[in-house]
């Protein structure tokens, strides 16, 4: 392996080493392990590279070695968002109220919320928020 975002040992089974085709053999097969996690994410991808051929001439791709880049496409479902409380009422000398977003589990990925505040109360008299977005980043929950 020579590189890429996807991690060794989290994304994959490293497999470092010499392939070796026996007389009489035409071909052989390297296998490299992909760890299936729970971890909402985007596709990564890892570079294989083959090179230092010894008694064979390599045909596929440009140049004495060869470079494979493979993508690893995330099969993981995105998390969930819970909030709470689910209603609340407040006296006007409450002063805040809070309300708290739950992830399901931690993302990859970042994600965001529009939010709009509508009602009978007035915005400036009533409550001071105005309309816009959460972000949560990613590695958050």
């Amino acid at each position: 392996m020579i590189g890429g975002s996807a991690s060794s040992g989290d994304d994959f089974t490293p497999n470092n080493g010499t392939l070796i085709l026996l007389a009489g053999s035409i071909s052989k097969v390297f296998t490299l392990a992909i760890i299936d996690d729970t971890n909402y994410k985007p596709t990564e991808h890892l570079i294989l590279s083959l090179s230092n051929y010894m008694n064979v001439t390599q045909t596929t791709g440009i140049g004495a070695t060869y470079t494979l880049t493979i993508l690893v496409l995330d099969n993981d479902s995105p998390p969930t968002i819970s909030w709470s409380p689910a209603s609340v009422s407040v006296s006007e000398n409450s002063g805040s109220i809070q309300l708290t977003a739950s992830f399901s589990m931690v993302s990859g990925l970042p994600a965001s919320i529009e939010y709009t505040v509508s009602g009978t109360a007035t915005n400036g008299m009533d409550y001071t928020l105005a309309d816009g977005t959460l972000s949560i980043p990613a590695g958050c929950n």
